[in-house]
């Protein structure tokens, strides 16, 4: 039975060498991996939202390699959207970032910098409007799934 084990222990690292599972965040920041953006998997014709306890994210993907996120109060909400442009200059105070964005296989990786530390996120598109990350903060050690959901532009 050991043997079994330590046969399929084998087989799963060595059909995994090389790579990083979507889910699993590695101990290396995002922005030393050395994978090229490439075609953008997510889409750039409107934006990504996740509501959260009256709090909303928003994520744009531009066919630049870029993408800009911003985040504010549901009561602000409506006021978000155009300030997703490709140019955007961001202020982090309010959480707002302009970042590149790396592409790797099925996966979709890239940093913020608030004032105080790093933010990873690392995650894929799981259907044709959804987009999930997960979210690693190297500021207090937060770890979490978000998820959100697409709405195309008018």
């Amino acid at each position: 039975m050991k043997a079994i084990g330590a046969i399929a222990v084998a087989l799963l690292w060595v059909s995994c060498a090389g790579d990083t599972a979507p889910h699993e965040i590695v101990d290396e920041p995002i922005s030393e991996l050395s994978v090229p953006a490439h075609n953008a998997m997510s889409r750039t014709d409107g934006y990504y939202r996740e509501d959260v306890s009256g709090l909303v994210y928003l994520i744009r993907f531009f066919p630049e390699g870029n993408a800009v996120l911003i985040n504010g109060s549901a009561q602000i909400a409506d006021s978000l959207p155009p300030l997703l442009t490709p140019n955007a200059v961001g202020n982090t105070e309010m959480g707002w970032y302009n970042v590149p964005v790396i592409y790797a296989r099925d996966s979709i990786f890239l940093v913020t910098k608030p004032e105080r530390g790093n933010i990873d996120y690392r995650g894929n598109v799981t259907n044709d409007s959804t987009l999930r990350f997960e979210r690693y903060s190297h500021i207090n050690g937060d770890r979490r799934i978000k998820e959100y959901f697409f709405r195309a532009d008018p």
